[in-house]
């Protein structure tokens, strides 16, 4: 029998959830057998416990996601009434966005404006030189097409959440604005 000798007799490897001791004193098969099984048994259930925090997170997302949606909803709802299209406006050039052309997308410009950022960049062609700009969100583009659905289905934004969770969640919504709005 070859028995496994190391100049370790334990190692602790420390985690932020918990210490894990593993003993590297092998003199047996058994040992070994015993080591490999405590590693493989502690990353299964890591992998796991990890697996479902991502899930937890994931579903926590898309529920924040949600209820900002109706919130955008609302403030969107309002910006296009038309005692308040002059402020809008104004709102929209301060960022420096202009109104939907018509026959376009007119939640367009307010999902730009409410989910975009101003930053500072550098100047191009100017060392030490920054200005700030107003970025859109490309990742928010699609919001427009779930609000643009939820606005001309009348769904309120106090039931928005529930309609997008009924309606296959935000890829059900998209392809249904998509087959809505499709040019012919």
């Amino acid at each position: 029998m070859n028995t496994f000798t190391s100049s370790f007799s334990a190692i602790a490897v420390s985690t932020t959830k918990q210490p894990l001791d593993f003993d590297l004193a092998i003199a047996s098969q058994a040992d070994m057998d015993n080591l490999v099984k405590s590693f493989q048994d502690n990353f299964d259930r890591q992998s796991t416990e990890f697996g479902n925090a991502l899930r937890a997170l994931e579903v926590a997302s898309h529920d924040a996601l949600y209820h900002n949606l109706a919130v955008a909803l609302a403030i969107a709802l309002v910006m296009m009434e038309q005692d308040n299209l002059q402020f809008t406006i104004q709102v929209l050039h301060a960022h420096g966005l202009s109104p939907a052309r018509k026959g376009a997308n007119q939640h367009r410009p307010i999902v730009d404006l409410l989910f975009g950022k101003w930053v500072d960049r550098k100047v191009k062609g100017k060392k030490d030189e920054t200005e700030t700009v107003f970025v859109r969100n490309r990742s928010a583009e699609k919001y427009a097409k779930v609000l643009r659905y939820l606005a001309s289905r009348g769904i309120s934004p106090a039931n928005a959440v529930a309609y997008i969770l009924s309606n296959g969640k935000m890829d059900g919504i998209l392809q249904l604005d998509t087959k809505t709005h499709a040019k012919s």
